[in-house]
């Protein structure tokens, strides 16, 4: 049985790389699309303890729907859920209370939490330029025999910055979740429990979406180092990719 050959690898690499990439991003798109209707940390105003204050444009509400997360405030007298709508995403203060205060939740998301998301983002979008340069790289190996050992170095050193890249812009999303209250100056306790608050979890869909995501790029990398060696042999043993190596493909 003949062993996989350097092309083999390479267009094994492109081809289940890229079907775990549309995986994934499925599962983000599916249940982490930043739709209304699909954000959890709504909270019905009236709902909230009689210490928590929210106000819109100066004005104090005590009924309508209020959206905060990792990106700002949002405001509704009306179920957003339902009509899609948004009437304010500026000047809104959340005021609630902590053991060691009153602080304005909307403020420290703009202050401590949108910052750490904006980053995220710019990273995600660097990153994303390393990963489309590993492909074009790819693409001469495949289509060429000729000697072209010196791209190596280079499909592997992008393919690894790729995944640092996102792995780091995921943690950074993951803990924007996991540890939203902390960031923004108060505990679970106080949120959830002071100020009735809701619960902020990381969704499953996102997690498994990044799993995903970085086994592509785990799986990328070894098939490459597969392939770099096998092409390293291929020339001890031919001495070059010529004729020979044009004629066994």
């Amino acid at each position: 049985m003949k062993s996989c050959t350097t092309k083999g690898y390479l267009t094994l690499s492109i081809i289940l790389v890229a079907l775990l990439e549309i995986v994934s991003r499925n599962l983000f798109k599916n249940k982490y699309d930043y739709k209304i209707k699909d954000v959890a940390n709504f909270v019905n105003v009236s709902e909230l303890s009689n210490k928590t204050q929210v106000y819109v444009y100066g004005e104090q509400k005590t009924e309508g729907y209020l959206l905060f997360d990792s990106m700002g405030c949002s405001f509704s007298s009306v179920d957003p859920r339902k009509i899609n709508i948004l009437e304010a995403v500026s000047n809104i203060s959340l005021i609630v209370v902590t053991r060691k205060g009153y602080i304005d939740v909307c403020y420290k998301i703009n202050k401590n939490a949108q910052p750490l998301l904006t980053s995220s983002k710019t990273l995600m979008e660097l990153t994303a330029i390393f990963g489309v340069s590993k492909f074009l790289l790819v693409a001469p190996l495949i289509i060429s025999n000729s000697d072209k050992l010196r791209l190596f170095p280079f499909i592997f050193s992008l393919a690894l910055l790729h995944a640092i890249g996102t792995t780091i812009a995921s943690f950074i999303i993951s803990m924007l979740k996991i540890n939203f209250y902390e960031i923004i100056g108060m505990t679970k306790y106080e949120a959830t429990e002071m100020n009735h608050l809701p619960s902020i979890n990381t969704n499953p869909s996102y997690t498994s979406s990044i799993i995903v995501d970085l086994f592509s790029h785990l799986l990328f990398i070894i098939l490459i180092s597969f392939a770099w060696r096998k092409r390293n042999c291929e020339m001890k043993e031919y001495g070059s990719l010529s004729s020979k190596l044009i004629s066994k493909y």
